[in-house]
């Protein structure tokens, strides 16, 4: 949200009297001036100030004829930091910015911590800033404390403006890869980084699913791995870290709904990967592809589906190379799957590649070409492009594939949206072996377009079984009949509250050729938690293959018809 924030000449005259109101009666005699003046003085005054600070003009705050010079007095109240907001960039001191989702073990000393009206809450936030050495908050409203605060209009993208000057543009020292779209952005960004690695390169990455700065890695299972604000200041952090490592490239998967905000709408792209079909933001505001294209460097290059809609949006003076089925700079051709395994031909010019993939679908199909371009870009041969994605055979919540050989498949996908789990059950159906296709869909009562779903299921899947989440929070009746709503057929659908049970159904009714896709859900906004989450479905599925529900053999199964 963007604040009306003025700035008062504080050595001229006080705020209006609307602006006096801000301050409760209660703290307007005890409170003082609070600027980050009182952290580091002020060596430009005249300076004007970008990139999220109020800018003023030049000699706004100089002593005029026949006075002395003009000096900042002390109001009785928290004023504007308006000496502190006119100081340009290069005149700030060297102090790293933080936030409360932000990882600060690897900050050491005084540090400024910003503060977003709306998202944080002030009493969490203050508490916060007590247990760290903050000497300064960058804050979108003025907060009851001592401490030296400045009134910024997006105190997150500030942040990131200010880490980005102090880390000296890192992003500016490695090749930058961003990976956005309405769908495939982690399994591609993932087949980006390991080709890259596969040809000898030295890469960072960071996606849902985890991330690798350098020489650290961190695993899945550690809490640390959790997205340390994966949009913040600490993202330069990172990206300073990696350089220092002698990382030659970034691989950054970018969320649509963080597209235009914070770190990732600050640095630089060298280079953007498309993925998915086009379609109309999530969020109010900009495209993201927009957004992106913003920051997109000038000899930057955007990789994209050879899509009409997708190429209109990108102007003409921008390099572009295209990728799909069909007509493309590299196309990819579905030759036979089977067996949960699908056989690629990779075609770039007149040279061809095949390539054996556990990743099915055409939506993986899609996501390969569009990491075969980035090797093309790099010069790479083919035929290694080929086998170093083909290298890539499984990843946790992505068409993962559990099976024992004796029975039917189960698949394990996130999913994220109906429209998701659509083009998932279509690329199993579509597949010559397959016979029935069987959906174990996890839902809850927080999740959104539960009738969109619900008409998806109907129209694609042939067996739906509707099943609360693991961790659910005792609304699934509440949910399942939102679903039902989206439906005309209610009673061909099965509720089963148990989600070991409901998968353990599913299970034994499939036979050897039909497949069952359990759809998980993405509702953790880091990547420890949805490893967690995927562990939790996973030692679900095993009971449930074992024929076994929390230790008892063939528990009895209680089914509510729609």
């Amino acid at each position: 949200m963007w604040h009306d924030v003025r700035t008062y000449p504080l050595s001229a005259q006080s705020p209006p009297s609307s602006a006096r109101q801000a301050t409760p009666p209660s703290r307007q005699k005890s409170a003082e001036l609070t600027t980050l003046d009182a952290v580091f003085p002020q060596k430009s005054p005249s300076a004007e100030v970008s990139d999220g600070f109020l800018q003023s003009k030049p000699g706004q705050n100089a002593a005029k004829p026949g006075q002395k010079n003009a000096k900042p007095r002390q109001m009785a109240r928290p004023a504007t930091a308006s000496g502190s907001m006119r100081r340009s960039l290069d005149k700030l001191p060297h102090l790293p910015v933080a936030s409360m989702d932000c990882d600060t073990d690897d900050l050491a000393g005084p540090m400024l911590a910003a503060f977003s009206a709306g998202t944080d809450n002030p009493e969490a936030f203050l508490q916060w800033c007590q247990a760290h050495q903050v000497a300064g908050i960058l804050t979108e409203m003025l907060l009851p404390t001592s401490m030296p605060q400045t009134l910024v209009r997006d105190a997150l993208h500030t942040a990131c403006v200010i880490e980005r000057k102090r880390l000296g543009r890192p992003d500016t020292r490695l090749l930058t890869i961003g990976v956005l779209g309405s769908a495939g952005k982690t399994t591609t960004a993932l087949l980006i980084a390991k080709l890259l690695r596969d040809l000898g390169l030295s890469v960072a990455y960071e996606t849902d699913l985890g991330h690798g700065w350098g020489c650290t890695q961190k695993t899945s299972t550690q809490k640390t791995s959790s997205r340390p604000q994966a949009n913040g200041p600490g993202l330069f952090r990172r990206l300073d870290h990696a350089a220092n490592q002698a990382c030659q490239i970034a691989v950054i998967e970018i969320p649509e709904d963080q597209a235009g905000c914070g770190a990732l709408a600050t640095l630089q792209w060298d280079m953007l990967v498309v993925t998915g079909p086009a379609s109309a933001p999530k969020t109010f505001g900009p495209h993201p592809l927009d957004t992106a294209l913003e920051r997109l460097a000038p000899d930057g290059v955007v990789i994209i589906p050879n899509d009409p809609k997708l190429s209109s949006a990108i102007d003409t003076d921008v390099a572009t190379i295209a990728y799909g089925f069909g007509a493309a700079d590299v196309s990819i051709g579905v030759a036979e799957e089977s067996g949960g395994l699908a056989t690629l031909l990779l075609t770039r010019q007149n040279e061809t590649a095949v390539l054996e993939t556990a990743l099915t679908g055409s939506r993986n199909a899609m996501n390969h070409a569009a990491a075969a371009c980035v090797g093309t870009l790099l010069s790479a041969p083919l035929h290694q492009i080929a086998e170093s994605l083909g290298g890539l055979r499984q990843l946790p919540g992505r068409d993962q594939r559990m099976t024992d050989g004796q029975s039917a498949p189960i698949i394990l996908d996130v999913a994220g949206d109906a429209t998701r789990a659509a083009r998932l059950i279509r690329d199993y159906r579509d597949q010559s072996d397959v016979e029935n296709v069987w959906v174990v869909a996890a839902i809850d009562s927080g999740d959104a377009d539960l009738q969109m779903l619900g008409t998806q299921l109907e129209r694609h899947a042939a067996n739906i079984v509707l099943t609360s989440t693991p961790d659910g929070d005792g609304e699934f009746l509440a949910a399942a009949h939102a679903v039902v709503d989206g439906t005309r057929h209610a009673a061909a659908q099965r509720w089963v509250a148990s989600p070991c049970d409901a998968i353990a159904w599913a299970y034994r009714q499939a036979s050897l050729r039909d497949v069952v896709i359990v759809i998980a859900g993405q509702r953790q906004r880091t990547a420890a938690g949805q490893r967690k989450t995927l562990q939790m479905w996973e030692k679900l599925i095993t009971a449930a293959m074992q024929g076994t529900t929390k230790g008892n053999q063939r528990a009895a199964l209680k089914v509510f018809r729609g």
